[in-house]
């Protein structure tokens, strides 16, 4: 669609448009021109670090034996590499949340199932199959490891919280009729709420293009633009709903759906990939990530047979042309990105071999199909200013990812190390305008919170295992050994570090935000979790003077952490759900039991009329929890970082 020339024919060789790389499999003799593949020196400031956390051109790993310390590839590994030599034989606790069968994760998110079992955060999942895979870094993990050594009661007759067929309740209990009919109104006005509300963070299709195509103004290019008319509608009618209970973007879906056939998927044109990656972004936050990483991987196939991971010479383009291409292409590098990280997943789009630029820092309107030339890039934020920032951060540090899920694991002195390089160059290239303290006016704040929540949760996966390894080493009743260096010492302060910057930056927008809408929420949630569970199980583990300052401070992210989760749940019905989870965790451990009903709007350092700043919480007298530490760490061990530290007689090592 977008870039598309209107008046394309199948052998004007001196076509510019996008589309000439389009290709007909049912049309055996359509024609496909070879790509020329052009690098820029904007590339090259941004190309991938590979050669940082694998290779010798970077920082190299701290492995006694250089040769095979540069090897990832896990089948090829001795097994003395991975744990040492002195533990290669030693017995592994077994705690895999699979059941062994060959199905074990198979998943069917269909409109008429109603057992899905994981919600798009990849938070809550039963461990049991119909989930998918859901790697170690993925939040799921920790969340069910939480549930298998603290019960958690939710007063639900059938089933808990965690096993969540019920997440799909706009799907099952409450589904929209399938023959409930949307007027050309409501479609215009929710597309326009798509423009307004999501567009501005994930600029995949052209604004002024859309609307000349919808309104006839223009040809509409193609079977798949319904498709993704109605998506950009369903997308717009979640993406600004303001209560749980509207659902009017689901027959929009219903519709895209609708549209969308087989025989498309023999074909290949930007209009396809654009529905198919917003089909993917949708589904993730209707909490039916499985078949949104499949239209995903669908999008992304599509975009490498049609060379958008390619820069054309500009003899060959228009820049207005050129521009939409690379504006496609790395948004769906971050929707790959976002989702691989969220699920614990694989990266599904290698760096190898992909040279075209990133999309200019300009105002959509500098550049129009007449343009010559790209104009000079704006020093203010646009609606590219976060897509630039973003896939710039996941090319820097998306080798530091793969070390992450991949064998040996890193030690604490190595991702700080990764950190201080890779993150430390990813800053520096934070324009002025949009560094973390930067003022950014509106639409464009909320895109800039969500980039510095993203960069703040990867820190937080990287040093997770170093925060549940020092928890049980503060116990004054464990009667094992835990060893902390000063690396995974200073490892643990950087992760509460960035939880506690974290809760304090989301709770912020959240009580700047006027107006809330269920996008804000979505984000909130899905950086907030993960944040607010460190301090949580530091509180539950950990037996520290009452009038500690770190304590306190973990005392307060969890209380602010439940404040803020209590003020969305209105805006989306997963709300609820995290809810009951930290107030049934943090019971007895903040001074709140679990039925206490909290005031829905509060200051900034109060909850329930209790001053977070003064409140004296050395009164409380609280002690750690009961649980066997021992347990606790062989669950979290298996699930979080397998091979990070050993559990032999009691022994961690």
């Amino acid at each position: 669609m977008h870039g598309e020339n209107y008046s394309q024919t199948e052998t004007n060789d001196n076509n510019d448009s996008p589309e000439q790389l389009s290709f007909d499999e049912s049309r055996p003799n359509k024609r496909v021109r070879p790509t020329s593949p052009f690098e820029t020196a904007e590339n090259q400031s941004t190309q991938n670090p590979r050669s940082g956390p694998r290779e010798s051109g970077g920082v190299p790993p701290e492995n006694t034996n250089p040769d095979l310390s540069l090897i990832q590839i896990p089948q090829l590994i001795p097994m003395q590499v991975v744990s040492g030599t002195d533990n290669a034989n030693r017995p592994r606790a077994n705690l895999s949340s699979g059941n062994g069968n060959m199905g074990e994760y198979d998943w069917d998110e269909r409109d008429n199932n109603d057992a899905g079992k994981v919600d798009g955060m990849a938070m809550m999942a039963s461990g049991k199959s119909g989930s998918g895979y859901l790697g170690l870094q993925s939040s799921a993990s920790l969340l069910n490891v939480v549930q298998q050594f603290y019960p958690l009661d939710f007063d639900m007759a059938t089933k808990s919280i965690l096993q969540i067929s019920s997440v799909f309740t706009n799907y099952t209990k409450n589904p929209v009729p399938s023959n409930v009919e949307v007027s050309d109104a409501d479609v215009e006005y929710y597309i326009g709420q798509y423009f307004k509300r999501y567009h501005v963070s994930y600029p995949l299709v052209h604004q002024a293009l859309f609307m000349a195509e919808y309104h006839e103004i223009v040809p509409q290019p193609g079977n798949a633009w319904n498709v993704l008319k109605y998506i950009v509608a369903a997308i717009g009618a979640f993406m600004s709903a303001t209560s749980i209970n509207d659902n009017a973007d689901l027959q929009l879906f219903r519709m895209a759906k609708s549209h969308l056939s087989m025989d498309m998927l023999e074909t290949g044109n930007l209009t396809l990939v654009q529905a198919l990656a917003l089909m993917s972004n949708y589904l993730q936050k209707r909490d039916r990530p499985n078949s949104g990483y499949n239209y995903l991987g669908l999008a992304v196939r599509i975009s490498l047979a049609l060379g958008l991971h390619k820069e054309l010479p500009d003899r060959t383009i228009s820049p207005f042309n050129l521009e939409i291409r690379r504006r496609v292409w790395w948004c769906l590098y971050i929707f790959d990105c976002g989702a691989t990280i969220t699920y614990g997943r694989p990266l599904g789009i290698p760096c190898a071999g992909v040279d075209t630029s990133l999309p200019s820092n300009v105002l959509e309107t500098d550049i129009k199909n007449f343009t010559t030339s790209i104009p000079p890039q704006r020093e203010f934020p646009t609606i590219y200013t976060s897509v630039r920032l973003q896939s710039q951060l996941h090319l820097m540090t998306n080798s530091i990812y793969e070390r992450l899920i991949s064998d040996p694991q890193p030690s604490a002195k190595e991702l700080l190390a990764w950190d201080e390089y890779y993150m430390g160059k990813w800053l520096e290239m934070i324009p002025s305008y949009y560094k973390e303290t930067a003022d950014v006016p509106e639409p464009f704040a909320f895109s800039h919170s969500v980039l510095i929540w993203r960069y703040k949760n990867l820190r937080i996966l990287m040093y997770r295992p170093f925060v549940l390894k020092k928890i049980f080493s503060l116990r004054d009743d464990v009667q094992v050994t835990v060893e902390m260096d000063e690396f995974s010492e200073a490892a643990f302060h950087k992760c509460l570090e960035e939880c506690h910057n974290t809760i304090l930056s989301i709770e912020n927008h959240w009580n700047y935000e006027k107006n809330h809408f269920r996008m804000s929420a979505w984000y909130s949630l899905y950086f907030l979790i993960p944040a607010a569970m460190m301090p949580l199980l530091c509180l539950r583990n950990t037996r520290v003077n009452g009038e500690d300052g770190e304590w306190t401070q973990w005392q307060s992210d969890v209380l602010k952490s439940i404040s803020i989760v209590e003020s969305l749940c209105e805006h989306h019905s997963l709300g609820t759900d995290y809810l009951r989870i930290l107030k049934q965790l943090s019971n007895n451990y903040t001074g709140m039991k679990d039925d206490d009903n909290l005031t829905t709007k509060n200051s900034n350092d109060t909850i329930n009329g209790m001053d977070l700043n003064n409140q004296d919480f050395d009164s409380f007298h609280f002690s750690p929890t009961e649980d066997s530490p021992l347990t606790q760490v062989m669950l979290l061990n298996s699930l979080l970082w397998p091979h990070d530290f050993e559990i032999d007689n009691g022994n961690f090592q």
